[in-house]
């Protein structure tokens, strides 16, 4: 069986269906994803600016 890697490590471990090799790397992922998108949308005004004129 062919080893997977980690979404958030990289480290190769055994599985299937499983993405991450432990459940904090799979909390960790979550975390760092969501704290990059509200980043990414507390600096952009792009489109809701003409929402908020209103």
């Amino acid at each position: 069986m062919a080893l997977k890697k980690c979404k958030n490590c990289g480290k190769e471990f055994e599985g299937n269906t499983r993405q991450f090799c432990s459940w904090q790397c799979s909390e960790a992922y979550g975390y760092n994803l969501k704290s990059k998108l509200d980043s990414a949308i507390k600096n952009d005004k792009g489109h809701t600016d003409r929402l908020s004129v209103d």
